[in-house]
């Protein structure tokens, strides 16, 4: 839209093009929202059918096991990984030997707390480790 915008103000569009732009631009944007919400509601009705059917609980019962084998709690990204199929269960514990590590052999979690992102604390943590520190 701003490009459009500059280009009526260099005088290289009508005002019509502009407006057309502007116009398609909108309906556009639009369209995009009203199929997110769409999603969102298809989304909401499958999560409601798969309690219903019992799938839910036997999804959590499955996390509980998952983590238990790799010693990650059931709410770790990795568990969830694994038991929707996105990861097999070896690279699952290499992943789950490397978080332990970053939580028990460095100061990963120090830093969490004083309000470091966790992308920024993994790069802190992986400096100090090579310099001594900690280890990744």
């Amino acid at each position: 839209m701003d490009s459009a915008a500059r280009l009526w103000r260099a005088g290289e569009i009508t005002r019509q093009k502009l407006v057309w732009d502007l116009e398609k631009a909108a309906t556009f944007k639009n369209e995009v929202w009203d199929e997110t919400a769409q999603q969102a509601d298809v989304l909401r009705h499958y999560r409601a059918v798969r309690v219903s059917l019992g799938w839910e609980s036997e999804q959590r019962t499955e996390h509980h096991r998952v983590a238990r084998v790799l010693g990650l709690p059931v709410d770790a990204r990795t568990v969830h990984a694994v038991v929707i199929g996105e990861l097999d269960i070896d690279s699952a514990g290499e992943a789950a030997e490397k978080i332990r590590r970053r939580h028990l052999g460095t100061d990963y979690d120090a830093l969490l707390a004083s309000g470091v992102g966790r992308e920024t604390a993994r790069d802190l943590m992986s400096y100090r480790g090579r310099s001594g520190g900690g280890q990744r």
